[in-house]
């Protein structure tokens, strides 16, 4: 009950962080209906990327890991079909980045809302992850 409950809260603040930080996440509801999404991820998260993760068992062999991440995406996508009028997922403009004294530049360009779903997918799992290593 205690780790439920722990996954209830980790996932609706990283939802609400999320969209926060992503302009093409936007959440259309209220508080009662945040802490139904988070319910309703962190059960997603908890019991079918699991079983995801076991189907592309062999795929995720090959590629040594690096395709749990698709198993993860396709858990919030599926999430986000669950829930549609909680969520708007919509393209957003990247205004560029630049770091002239480290040779890095990055132009401006539109992300597209399927971008969107897979740097929210990273961003939730990242936050999920540090709140699990605090605690």
């Amino acid at each position: 009950m205690k780790k439920i409950i722990r996954s209830l809260v980790f996932y609706t603040l990283a939802i609400y962080l999320v969209s926060e930080l992503i302009p093409g996440f936007k959440i259309n509801t209220d508080l009662r209906g945040l802490i139904i999404s988070g319910l309703c991820l962190a059960l997603l998260f908890n019991f079918v990327n699991p079983v995801l993760k076991f189907l592309f068992l062999p795929i995720n062999l090959i590629t040594l890991g690096l395709f749990s991440f698709v198993s993860q995406v396709i858990t919030f996508y599926l999430f986000l079909k669950i829930l549609p009028d909680y969520f708007n997922i919509r393209p957003w403009d990247f205004p560029g980045y630049d770091l002239s004294g480290l040779g890095i530049h990055f132009n401006p360009f539109t992300v597209s809302p399927f971008l969107t779903i897979i740097l929210s997918t990273g961003l939730i799992s990242i936050i999920v992850s540090v709140l699990l290593m605090l605690v």
